[in-house]
């Protein structure tokens, strides 16, 4: 099955620097992109970014944590104890809070952008139109109403490629449906980030309803962390929403990624907070950062995380498609 992964696909794959100065500081002398670093992972790329995979494997991931029963409306209980220990220690501990990005990048020098055309993409796009096309008309009739969806999900995936954005949205809005139905909830973000990446009037309100998804329940963190990256280029610079979703996910990497992938996630949510901080206040140093987490109110995910809510509501209204209370009342801890 050929997925097409959005612009933040390779995030898990930078690396911190190795023996990097300054271990025990939290802040970078600069907070550019170094050109063939994983660049389009921080900095913005337009919509029309994707890179083409293809595979027979849908992504298998660690479900590190049982969800976050108090995320986006409510304000106890977020994961006990346990969590917020090891929260804290993510923003802490001296080996886990080295430089966010060590680069040579000038401080004048701009986000790197990628553009699809450059990428010889089209003829990729097509080809998976076609093989998701010959998948659907392959499946027995005795398929589940998910596994059609997810064949769907594919051709919309595609059709967003070729610029055909309004049958792509029809096709991954009936999708988050089934999903939803399904409570397939990794499969219904999946679905928000290919309506959102159509650039159709409602995208926003669809990256809102993966966003408040992507963190209630265990999906992917890597998913969840892209969601919420979305959230922070379409948020002003002065907005305190952006900085709300880069402490939320940076707090999704510390709880829920796996033990081979929590330093690489966390290093890309630390750079994030980072870019947030230098493009909101200025932030320039460690001793600025700290105050700033602190005005903002960025180290206690019982606190920013229904502020989260709050910014989606904001961009909602009252578009919701789903019973979030209803969801609520499912989740384990209820």
């Amino acid at each position: 099955m050929l997925r097409i992964k959005a612009q933040c696909a390779g995030a898990a794959s930078q690396k911190r620097p190795k023996g990097s100065a300054g271990a025990g500081h939290l802040f970078p002398e600069r907070l550019r992109v170094q050109p063939g670093k994983g660049a389009n992972a921080i900095g913005k790329a337009p919509k029309s970014f994707f890179a083409v995979t293809s595979g027979t494997t849908r992504r298998i991931v660690r479900l590190g944590s049982p969800g976050i029963p108090s995320i986006l409306g409510q304000s106890s209980g977020v994961l006990g104890k346990t969590g917020m220990a090891l929260y804290n220690r993510q923003l802490t501990s001296p080996t886990n809070t080295d430089h966010l990005l060590m680069t040579d990048t000038p401080s004048g020098a701009k986000p790197i952008q990628f553009d699809a055309a450059s990428l010889n993409s089209r003829e990729a796009y097509e080809q998976a139109l076609r093989e998701a096309l010959a998948h659907f008309q392959s499946l027995p009739p005795k398929a589940s109403e998910v596994d059609r969806a997810r064949v769907n999900l594919d051709i919309a995936q595609a059709r967003t490629g070729l610029g055909e954005t309004e049958q792509a949205w029809e096709l991954a809005r009936h999708a988050f449906d089934v999903f939803i139905q399904a409570e397939a909830w990794q499969d219904a973000v999946e679905a928000c980030e290919v309506m959102y990446q159509t650039g159709e009037p409602a995208a926003a309100v669809a990256l809102s309803h993966g966003v408040w998804l992507g963190v209630t329940y265990p999906i992917a963190p890597q998913t969840t962390i892209t969601m919420l990256n979305y959230i922070i280029d379409e948020t002003p610079e002065k907005s305190d929403g952006a900085a709300v979703a880069a402490a939320a996910a940076h707090y999704i990497a510390s709880i829920r990624a796996s033990d081979e992938d929590v330093e690489d996630l966390t290093f890309l949510t630390r750079n994030m907070l980072a870019r947030v901080a230098e493009r909101h206040s200025a932030v320039t140093t460690q001793d600025q950062l700290d105050s700033w987490m602190v005005k903002l109110e960025l180290r206690d995910p019982a606190v920013f995380l229904p502020r989260m809510g709050k910014v989606l509501d904001i961009i909602v209204m009252d578009q919701w498609w789903i019973d979030r209370d209803a969801l609520r009342s499912r989740l384990p801890v209820n």
